[in-house]
């Protein structure tokens, strides 16, 4: 066996165990830290010429965190508008998204990505691709498919 067929299964069993961790996942905090390193990950090999192959591949795991976190805070109690009379609230009240350590943005892209169809999600991510995978790109083509038919 070649040393690059050899890194590439290495690569494949890293991607496999990403991907299965994803779909364990439990909490926001758990698809956070997958996510987070996932994007550190896409942007070394970008900056180290890994090439577009390897930069894809981070860059599945990091949507798929971003997809399963986006359907657990679809479903999430929200925390009431407004601010906060003191800085503690009662227990009884869901946190804020501050409390989860995300942004409104960031919650606001992650339920959009889990609403894509899974088929075009699938169709996104597994398409030859000769430019990065995003978040942006991946709205932005669900939105033209959604808007064509």
């Amino acid at each position: 066996m070649s040393m690059e067929n050899s890194t590439s299964l290495v690569s494949l069993a890293h991607f496999d165990r990403a991907r299965h961790a994803i779909e364990l996942a439990a909490t926001i905090d758990e698809v956070k830290e997958i996510r987070d390193q996932a994007e550190a990950l896409r942007q070394y090999a970008r900056q180290s010429r890994q090439g577009l192959v390897m930069q894809n591949r981070c860059a599945e795991i990091k949507l798929r965190a971003e997809r399963r976190g986006g359907e657990m805070l679809a479903v999430m109690p929200k925390h009431p508008p407004g601010p906060e009379p003191d800085q503690s609230h009662h227990v009884t009240e869901p946190p804020t998204l501050e409390d989860i350590g995300i942004t409104r943005m960031q919650s606001s892209r992650w339920q959009a990505v889990a609403s894509v169809p899974v088929e075009r999600f699938e169709a996104y991510v597994k398409a030859p691709k000769d430019e990065e995978l995003t978040t942006a790109g991946l709205l932005r083509q669900a939105h033209v498919a959604h808007n064509s038919g």
